[in-house]
């Protein structure tokens, strides 16, 4: 209901109240099936995973249409990895604020361009000596380019402060 709406307008159980379920407005299925992110996002705001869940139901695994073919395994495969666990609190660390006019504000630019421009130099490293050289560049930069020790400093302090708060 949070992300579809309430059941009856695009969507209703097959057989009871969380059974399953299947959409039943074909222009809305479209949309939310086509792997196009924006037409996805047209349909709804996607907080389903803001609700809770119990591991016996979730909308995923009850969604109840297996065509095409594999789609049964896939439900399957996912029921199991969530009866695993697949949430976890807010940690501290989760919630650090970088402080206004502090080192992140100055430097998280120049640390995302670092980022970026280094990203596919390490996935597309044709051996692990290509690998090693473009780590330690990439190191390199981050240091030099976007001041990463003091970053990391800033951040542990920010980190403290907040945990005593």
């Amino acid at each position: 209901v949070a992300a579809e709406g309430p059941a009856g307008v695009f969507w209703d159980w097959v057989d009871k109240p969380l059974g399953l379920w299947v959409f039943t407005d074909k222009n809305y299925q479209e949309l939310h099936d086509s792997g196009d992110a924006a037409k996805v996002a047209s349909t709804n705001p996607g907080l389903y995973m803001a609700s809770s869940y119990s591991n016996e139901w979730y909308p995923w695994w009850n969604y109840g249409v297996t065509e095409p073919k594999g789609r049964q395994k896939t439900i399957d495969f996912s029921e199991q990895i969530g009866k695993m666990g697949g949430i976890r609190i807010a940690e501290p660390q989760d919630m650090v604020k970088a402080k206004a006019g502090g080192l992140w504000e100055k430097y998280l630019p120049e640390l995302e361009n670092v980022r970026k421009e280094f990203k596919a130099k390490l996935i597309m490293a044709k051996d692990d000596a290509a690998f090693e050289s473009a780590w330690k560049d990439f190191q390199a930069a981050i240091e030099k380019r976007a001041h990463w020790s003091e970053l990391k400093e800033e951040w542990n302090q920010t980190l403290q402060e907040t945990a005593k708060a």
